[in-house]
């Protein structure tokens, strides 16, 4: 179940509470929006994409004359995984805002609960993905070494996105297998409108997108831990999607 609110409806601390209380929101708003103070002001800590101080919002839409394309600038399919499971303390939030829709219908969000996924995988691949393991850094996202060790699974949080994995063994192989199918299980399609926004928990959600149609199509996105706490509050509105 995804709440869906429109921005006039909820303070930057209902915004949180539920943030927390959900793990995934969708917001409408009425025109575009300065991502980063929004988040800023929720109590967000914004994380960068790598050394630069200016990589904090990425933008992600088509660069088709670009080759060796990161995968957020290609149009093809992009399956469901986690932000920066290369980082060894990935952020806990995602946000993502759509300053162009894809016109033609392209381009679906993809949303997939790991609570639902863990709850149903069988002991034996949870013991291989709780493993250690080597993860590569992609270049334009590398902070300090080229790769990781790090496990897919730990205290109920996930990192995951399996074409980073470096020489998996075939325990891992089918654990991985078994994992996919169970995210495709309880996969979700969410057609984000302009000037909406998705926040999602990184360490719960995994999110891909289909196939880009229209190579207009622009989000950015933002990735953020969070530092405060919000007692005693009774915010209940919005609407499942």
């Amino acid at each position: 179940m995804i709440f869906q609110f429109k921005a006039h409806e909820f303070s930057t601390d209902d915004l949180f509470f539920e943030l927390e209380k959900q793990g995934i929101l969708i917001i409408q708003f009425s025109q575009q929006i300065n991502l980063r103070d929004l988040m800023i002001e929720i109590g967000g800590v914004p994380v960068t994409n790598n050394l630069s101080e200016n990589s904090v919002i990425w933008d992600v839409m088509p660069r088709t004359e670009v080759k060796n394309l990161v995968r957020s600038h290609g149009i093809d399919d992009f399956p469901l995984h986690t932000d920066a499971s290369y980082e060894s303390n990935p952020p806990k939030y995602v946000g993502l805002f759509v300053v162009k829709e894809d016109s033609k219908g392209g381009g679906l969000t993809l949303v997939s609960d790991s609570s639902k996924i863990l709850a149903q995988l069988s002991h034996r691949s949870l013991t291989a993905l709780k493993s250690e393991l080597r993860i590569r850094v992609p270049p334009e996202y590398q902070k300090s070494g080229d790769e990781i060790e790090a496990p897919l699974i730990w205290n109920k949080k996930i990192r995951y996105r399996r074409e980073l994995l470096i020489e998996p063994n075939e325990e891992v192989i089918h654990a991985l297998d078994e994992f996919e199918l169970l995210a495709k299980k309880f996969q979700q399609k969410i057609m984000l409108r302009e000037n909406s926004l998705l926040i999602f928990e990184n360490h719960r959600f995994l999110h891909g997108r289909t196939r880009v149609l229209d190579e207009q199509r622009h989000l950015k996105r933002i990735k953020f831990n969070v530092d405060r706490v919000i007692e005693n509050h009774w915010y209940t509105q919005g609407s499942p999607l």
